[in-house]
């Protein structure tokens, strides 16, 4: 698919509006006191253009990078943007063995309702988790993989649209992997070396290129996904429509919506395709798992030690911005090295200003319209390796 000129190319393009009658204001104004000055000397006046037209150039120059820098900061794809003051989010850890949704939720007359898309076939088989709530809560699931399909299975030529989008992305990320690995590798290498005299510039300088690498992903990531929803427009087509208005109908009569976890991959794409960011905004979510890595900015793929190898933290693409700030880490004492000092601090120094939050058995934390107001047993990965309580 063409994607036609990069945003940078774009914002290269553009001309700053320079008027005469401006340049020959700032010329006077600038080369007034230095003629003046320069009027005992043996040449007289100083050429205007020797003075003038470097400055011009210049602020012409930053204009350009400024503009360039406000066409390249991140954006929510139109359907996934919603309201930045969220109800009510609170984020758990793993919900098996010991599930610990029902003392958030607690008792109650209204139901309560559950996006689990993320266990694909399994959608809804949650008994171990759910079961003592369902004692005090009425549970309705939302079917959102099942939903797909009967769409899919009414709608063939989006059904290709989508395997084709899929197609693209898996791509990308390839693409991705390739360049992080060598990027990965240099900054692990700084980060293991002794301290010396250049060593804490080139360090700085590695940390750039990743962050610079993770939004170039992020910036093709979030290109696909408008290509597609300009092209097809989802939220139109009648093979979605009845799906998504019973979706908020079944959302709005709700007291909480769950979102589970299992593969975070299929529970983005399925939420997205039927528009759940939109019908999300304002209510009250308890999110674990792979569901609370949906809720962040970015969602970052991590092992430190895979069965196929080492594995490097990867970007996989945008989450739904919900909460903001934060990048959920589930599962983080089994999959990260949280006793390696420089690979934490690598971890922590690549995603930052966002806090990296293991999200482990036990741990709470729970916003209220954007300010964190609770947080229990949660801890963040700090810039000097080790991992630090966090407190609300």
């Amino acid at each position: 698919m063409h994607e036609g000129p990069s945003e940078h190319q774009a914002a290269g393009n553009e001309q700053a509006p320079v008027h005469a009658r401006h340049v020959n204001f700032l010329c006077k104004r600038l080369c007034s006191p230095i003629q003046t000055a320069a009027a005992g000397g043996s040449s007289g006046k100083l050429p205007l253009q020797t003075l003038v037209l470097p400055l011009l150039a210049r602020s012409i120059r930053v204009g350009a990078i400024i503009r360039r820098s406000r066409a390249t900061a991140p954006k929510l794809c139109e359907r996934d943007r919603v309201q930045p003051a969220q109800k009510d989010i609170t984020f758990l850890g793993p919900q098996s063995p010991h599930p610990t949704v029902q003392n958030v939720i607690g008792a109650g007359d209204a139901p309560v309702c559950l996006i689990s898309a993320g266990w694909r076939e399994r959608e809804g088989e949650l008994e171990d988790e759910l079961e003592q709530l369902g004692e005090v809560r009425q549970i309705v699931d939302l079917r959102l993989y099942r939903r797909i399909d009967e769409i899919f299975a009414s709608d063939p030529e989006l059904f290709a649209a989508h395997r084709q989008r899929q197609t693209l992305l898996k791509e990308a990320q390839r693409l991705y992997r390739l360049r992080l690995a060598h990027a990965l590798k240099a900054a692990r290498e700084l980060f293991e070396s002794d301290d010396g005299e250049l060593l804490a510039a080139e360090r700085r300088a590695a940390m750039a290129a990743l962050r610079a690498l993770d939004r170039h992903h992020l910036r093709r990531i979030r290109r696909i996904h408008e290509a597609f929803d300009q092209t097809w427009r989802p939220a139109e087509r009648p093979a979605i429509l009845p799906h998504a208005a019973e979706l908020a109908a079944v959302i709005e009569r709700s007291s909480a919506v769950l979102i589970a976890g299992g593969h975070v991959g299929v529970l983005l794409s399925r939420m997205r395709l039927l528009g759940l960011p939109r019908l999300l905004a304002g209510r009250r979510i308890v999110a674990w798992s792979a569901g609370a890595m949906a809720l962040g900015e970015r969602v970052v793929l991590f092992h430190d030690h895979p069965p196929q190898g080492e594995g490097d933290p990867e970007v996989l693409d945008t989450g739904f911005a919900l909460v903001r700030g934060v990048v959920p880490l589930p599962h983080a004492g089994a999959r990260l090295r949280l006793d390696d000092a420089r690979r934490v601090a690598l971890f922590a120094r690549r995603f930052s200003p966002s806090l990296c939050v293991p999200l482990e058995q036990g741990v709470l934390l729970r916003w209220r319209d954007g300010v964190l107001i609770e947080s229990q047993s949660a801890t963040r990965l700090v810039h000097r390796g080790t991992v630090q309580g966090l407190a609300a």
